[in-house]
Order: C-alpha cells, then sequence, then structure tokens
C-alpha cells in the first residue's frame, strides 16, 4: 500500500511543473487580454471606418450626395425605420414596442409616448451601450461633438439632425424625455463602468 501511494505521489510530482507552466500560460493571456481590451472597441470602429466605402452615410440619401458618396456604394433608403450615425458607423433599426425588453433584439429602440420626426416634438432613440453588436450599437455615442450629423429613416423618408448638445445625467432624470415645442432628437444610452450616469445627445433639424 505504502509502494502504490509513494508512486502515485512522484507522479504528481512530475506533472507538478507541467501543470505550473499551464496555469502560468493561462494566467499571462488573461492579463494580456485585461490590458488589451479597453482598446478593442477603439480599434473595431477604425477597421470598420477604413473599410466603410459610404463614410457610414449607408443610404443613397441628400446626407450622402452632399458627402460626395458614390452612389454605387449606397443602398436604398431602407424601408424599416432606422438612425445612421456617420461619425460612428451606427446603422440601427429603430423598433417600436412597450418595454425595454425589445432591446433584446440589438438594435435601438424609440422610447414610448415620446414623438416621431415627422412631428413636432421630442423623438426619444435609445441603445445599449454593448461592445460586439456591431453598427447598431451605442458604444461610441461619447466621441460624437457638437455640429456632427444624425440622420433618421422614418416611414421611407429622410430626417437630417446637427447635434447642439452631449452631456451626462442621472438615470432619474426624466427631463431627457420631456415633451418639446420645437423638432427635437434625443439619443441616449448607458455611462460609467457600471451604468450609473446616462449619456445624452441632443439634436435639432437641419434645415433645407
Amino acid at each position: 500500500m505504502k509502494k502504490f501511494s509513494l508512486k502515485k505521489s512522484s507522479k504528481t510530482n512530475k506533472n507538478l511543473p507541467r501543470i505550473n507552466k499551464v496555469l502560468s500560460i493561462i494566467l499571462f493571456c488573461l492579463s494580456i487580454y485585461i490590458m488589451v481590451s479597453p482598446f478593442i472597441p477603439e480599434l473595431e470602429l477604425i477597421l470598420n471606418q477604413k473599410q466603410d466605402e459610404t463614410q457610414g452615410f449607408v443610404y443613397n440619401s441628400t446626407s450622402a450626395q452632399e458627402a460626395g458618396v458614390d452612389e454605387e456604394k449606397l443602398k436604398p433608403i431602407p424601408k424599416e425605420n432606422r438612425v445612421v450615425i456617420p461619425a460612428i458607423n451606427v446603422d440601427a433599426e429603430i423598433l417600436e414596442g412597450e418595454t425595454i425588453d425589445i432591446l433584446n433584439q440589438g438594435q435601438s429602440w424609440r422610447r414610448p409616448l415620446t414623438s416621431t420626426p415627422e412631428k413636432n416634438g421630442n423623438t426619444v432613440v435609445v441603445g445599449h451601450r454593448y461592445f460586439g453588436q456591431g453598427k447598431n450599437t451605442f458604444y461610441h455615442l461619447n466621441k460624437l461633438t457638437v455640429g456632427e450629423e444624425v440622420i433618421v429613416f422614418w416611414r421611407e423618408k429622410e430626417y437630417k439632425y446637427k447635434i447642439e448638445k452631449v452631456y451626462e445625467t442621472n438615470p432619474q432624470d426624466i427631463s431627457v424625455e420631456a415633451p418639446t415645442k420645437e423638432n427635437v432628437l434625443t439619443l441616449y444610452t448607458c455611462s460609467g463602468l457600471s451604468a450609473e450616469k446616462r449619456l445624452i445627445v441632443v439634436a435639432k433639424p437641419i434645415l433645407e
């Protein structure tokens, strides 16, 4: 019995260096991933922008024409409602629904009881800030600046907006969805590591 135990112990001791080596490699790979992961979304955006021949405009609209995008590279005006933000390569369908659960489909969502682009008022569109959803995510919303363009395709018609304000507020701040007399587009998403803030983008129509 003692002889068997000694053999088993000896075999285990021989495997220890190999196990330690494997664990060291795993820990090294994990540490590299943790250090690199914050830069992955930035790299993805840069690559998408370099590969996108439409400059983020995607559809054959007046905005794309004004930007000088080759018509052959553009898609027809979409039949579904969409929000397009060229500066951060967003092209997301605007879904309609009563609860936030609809965002699990990985698109954007027009908040119920808020306005729509063809009416005067505050049209509010929200999206998750999850990385890995491609052009549907609002992950890079914080990169938008005043003066940049947002395009909404609503019932096959193009509505162009210029960003006038970018700011953070508390999730309890319901004023961001309050009705307005003027035509306004409000986009928002979560902000901060624990989503303790809301990132708000306010844009107003570009008059033709």
